[in-house]
């Protein structure tokens, strides 16, 4: 249980999308391709909640990516360098719509300032590792932000939208909470179902680590086994690009992304600029 918080505590570290960069890979002829990571929780990754951890500049990357099918990884000479390191994802195929997903609660502008998301993040990076951090976190913001911020899946009675962040309980009973990017997805496309597939194909991708990976380095290093797109979370990713549009998931991403952590493009869309309904992708979406 202790190595899945530690999974969980490393997972909300991911900037970019993992949709669009699959999409390249899926139709390019190089073997580089960038995938990083979503989402997390406090106290133990789940069912429901999607995770791993960053990796920092590596060959044919990006500043906030990953890399699959790096050369360094090949020990010298080596026959054959475009064979991939085995890691322990597992390719069960995995049926990303048990997932619960709720839609997304309207934007509300102003509700943070630049601030208060600054503040945010910063008492994440200072108290993540408490076993209370999911208590305490909402005193690092006003009353008003807070409340944007979070979504409380425990009461008895589920709520009817969710925010940027979503508290629910383990199998342990114990908090945990989902960054709910699939949420933000769903506002800046103007598609409930886009929102639900992007977020349910994250989920799916976490789940593939996390039943036999054992450490966090096994963990990490399966966030980067592109192969999950073809194996476990195949029909996830098919969703995702049917609900979405291959050539419009990449300014969506971009939309929802964060400058350190995953929870700060949702926060800064759902509570900062209130913005919702359909973007242009523009030159930021992926065409293979």
């Amino acid at each position: 249980m202790e190595v899945k918080k530690l999974f969980a505590l490393a997972s909300v570290t991911a900037l970019t999308g993992f949709v669009a960069t699959g999409l390249t890979a899926a139709c390019s002829s190089t073997e580089v391709v960038t995938i990083p990571n979503e989402a997390g929780t406090s106290s133990g990754a789940s069912s429901g909640t999607s995770g791993g951890a960053k990796k920092s500049d590596a060959k044919g990357g990006t500043s906030s990516g990953m890399v699959v099918g790096d050369d360094d990884d090949v020990a010298p000479g080596d026959d054959d360098d475009s064979t991939p390191t085995p890691t322990c994802l597992n390719k069960d195929p995995i049926d990303a719509t048990k997932y619960d997903y709720t839609k997304v609660a309207k934007g509300q502008k102003a509700a943070c300032t630049t601030k208060e998301l600054s503040d945010f993040s910063a008492y994440y990076k200072a108290h993540a590792s408490d076993m209370d951090v999911i208590d305490t976190w909402p005193t690092a913001v006003s009353e008003k932000c807070a409340t944007c911020i979070f979504t409380d899946a425990t009461t008895e009675t589920p709520p009817t939208s969710w925010g940027p962040m979503v508290i629910s309980l383990d199998d342990q009973m114990a908090k945990q909470f989902n960054v709910n990017r699939g949420g933000c997805i769903e506002a800046v496309s103007g598609k409930e179902a886009c929102g639900r597939s992007y977020q349910q194909f994250q989920d799916c991708t976490i789940d593939a680590c996390l039943k036999d990976c054992k450490t966090q380095a096994d963990f990490t290093k399966c966030r980067q086994d592109a192969t999950v797109l073809t194996t476990s979370c195949k029909d996830a990713f098919t969703a995702v690009k049917n609900d979405c549009g291959e050539k419009t998931i990449g300014g969506y991403e971009t939309a929802c992304k964060g400058t350190t952590y995953t929870f700060e493009g949702p926060i800064k869309v759902l509570c900062i600029t209130g913005s919702g309904g359909s973007v242009d992708a523009g030159k930021d979406a992926k065409t293979p």
